[in-house]
């Protein structure tokens, strides 16, 4: 990937309110609410993540954020590293046993653009996560790993999805559609990666949506569960909050206000603000086990349902039609 320095940068003017305790504490999410205003339109306009089209987690956009930037997030290069390797320590191995597939995670910290995305390519499924991403005033740490999760969650995260040869080239297709990788992110991903963390310390020094905990209680009964719980809805919001801000009005996101959409067929593409933070959520509040994996084919296995008599943890209906099976 190459780099242009002397491209106009985009600037934003912060109101930031930190609800870190202890901000020395590598684990705990460092998660900022704040005003955002860009100087510039955010116009559709194309990327230079890479010469090839893969599915990007954000939709194209002109954000850039320079690594000699004034760092909002407490981001770092090393913490930016040791995410993605926490990430790569668990699925790697697993994406080459299930696929035999090489999981690539090019570390691009250096690229400025605010953007991550998931590419099928011959012998490798590569994933690339840029620092201009990660240095988001928006972008908590567990943030970045759900952003990666969503990457991963395109190559394993199940039905719905395109279909294998979809497209002109043989490397195309076969990808899970945004929505399914935002719910196998927290419903399968996150979950597998966090567990044996002391959830409870870092959510302790988390200030943690009154709705979204209340919501945790609903489905968990241990402390534990319910600080897992919390951990991935903040890390949903910090995404949900950044999928927002690319719309002009930057609508705000709410645990207690979900989109109460219901569409006439499954949405394949980029979901809104509100309706992605339901489906993390959800994917949260899903308290099938982690290691019970999501079908190729079938949506129902491995995710919480209606038919199942789930009132809470199945997919959002703000993207997703389910099948007669499922209701």
């Amino acid at each position: 990937m190459k780099t242009n320095t002397k491209k106009t940068r985009t600037y934003f003017n912060f109101k930031i309110h930190s609800n870190i305790k202890n901000p020395t504490y590598f684990l705990a999410p460092i998660f900022i609410l704040l005003t955002l205003t860009f100087s510039t339109s955010l116009t559709q306009v194309s990327s230079k993540m890479t010469d090839y089209e893969g599915h990007q987690f954000l939709p194209k956009n002109n954000m850039q954020i320079f690594a000699n930037d004034p760092i909002q997030n407490g981001m770092t290069k090393e913490i930016f590293l040791s995410i993605i390797d926490r990430v790569a320590a668990v699925y790697a191995p697993i994406v080459l046993e299930k696929e035999n597939m090489k999981l690539i995670i090019n570390r691009r910290w250096d690229d400025p653009e605010v953007n991550a995305e998931a590419r099928k390519w011959k012998d490798s499924w590569r994933i690339n996560i840029t620092g201009g991403l990660a240095r988001h005033p928006l972008v908590t740490f567990d943030g970045l790993m759900i952003v990666l999760c969503h990457e991963v969650g395109h190559f394993v995260g199940g039905a719905p999805k395109d279909e294998e040869n979809k497209g002109t080239r043989e490397d195309i297709g076969g990808y899970s559609y945004e929505g399914q990788s935002d719910y196998f992110a927290t419903a399968k991903c996150m979950k597998k990666i966090l567990e044996n963390d002391d959830n409870i310390s870092v959510v302790a020094n988390m200030q943690v949506d009154a709705g979204a905990t209340e919501q945790c209680q609903e489905v968990y009964k241990t402390p534990e569960e319910v600080a897992l719980c919390q951990r991935l809805a903040m890390a949903a919001k910090s995404s949900a909050l950044l999928t927002a801000s690319m719309r002009v009005n930057n609508p705000h996101v709410d645990f207690n206000k979900p989109d109460l959409t219901k569409v006439a067929k499954t949405i394949e593409g980029h979901l809104q603000g509100q309706c992605r933070l339901d489906t993390y959520f959800h994917g949260a509040l899903c308290d099938k086990s982690h290691n019970d994996d999501f079908s190729k084919t079938d949506p129902a296995q491995g995710a919480c349902t209606p038919k199942e008599g789930y009132k809470k943890g199945y997919r959002p209906y703000c993207w997703y039609k389910p099948s007669e099976s499922e209701i």
